[in-house]
């Protein structure tokens, strides 16, 4: 116990015995145990509370959600975690294939100095009529007021 042996024990309660004397010892007992008692109640009763704060917070949580139209905190994490299963699912779907694409340990992913990049389509003239602000407004009536 807390690194002591029989022997420090016995000193200690000899000294406590010659400090407080054979009639204080009985009383001092029952104070500390009492003391303990004391002790073991307040935690059991701050850890009942902690627990009811914690659930009364989680209902407030809700409640809050359910009020701003956002998502509930259990929603949240139900998401998250299926989020998470389907990464998993997709990164271990991939790992067989990625294992037979690699490239060797010296061949290089990046693209050599002065390499063109390919040519796009330049856009036709019926694409750029049909997506030009003219093209948008209705033709002018013809008839005079």
């Amino acid at each position: 116990m807390f690194g002591m042996g029989a022997g420090e024990l016995i000193l200690i309660l000899v000294l406590v015995l010659l400090i407080f004397g054979p009639k204080k010892l009985p009383d001092l007992a029952k104070g500390i145990g009492k003391a303990l008692r004391e002790f073991r109640r307040a935690s059991s009763d701050l850890q009942s509370q902690m627990t009811l704060d914690n659930d009364l917070g989680d209902a407030v949580r809700e409640v809050q959600a359910a009020a701003s139209g956002m998502p509930s905190p259990k929603e949240l994490e139900t998401a998250r975690r299926s989020r998470e299963a389907a990464t998993d699912a997709a990164a271990s779907a991939e790992k067989p294939a990625a294992a037979s694409t690699e490239k060797p340990a010296g061949a290089s992913t990046e693209k050599p100095v002065g390499a063109a990049e390919p040519a796009t389509t330049a856009p036709t003239a019926a694409t750029e009529a049909a997506t030009s602000p003219a093209a948008e407004t209705p033709p002018k009536s013809t008839r005079d007021p």
